[in-house]
């Protein structure tokens, strides 16, 4: 995702979280988007940060479950 910084946002597709993921990347932060039901608005929010000129990526995984914790840290 290139040199600048990257932020993991969970729970990012809707609510708090997207207003989160969305203000990182005005702040010129790539920023991964977590979701666990939600993947259309991931993908929507995913687009609309890859507009303001920074990578974003949408990763499913419930970080209630250790092992999807996991797999979506690796995938980041």
């Amino acid at each position: 995702m290139g040199k600048r910084k990257t932020a993991l946002v969970t729970g990012s597709a809707k609510g708090l979280g997207r207003m989160s993921a969305l203000a990182l990347a005005h702040q010129g932060c790539n920023v991964i988007v977590n979701y666990v039901h939600s993947r259309h608005k991931a993908l929507e929010l995913v687009e609309q940060i890859q507009q303001l000129g920074v990578s974003s990526l949408a990763i499913e995984a419930n970080i209630a479950d250790s092992d999807d914790l996991r797999q979506m840290v690796n995938q980041a």
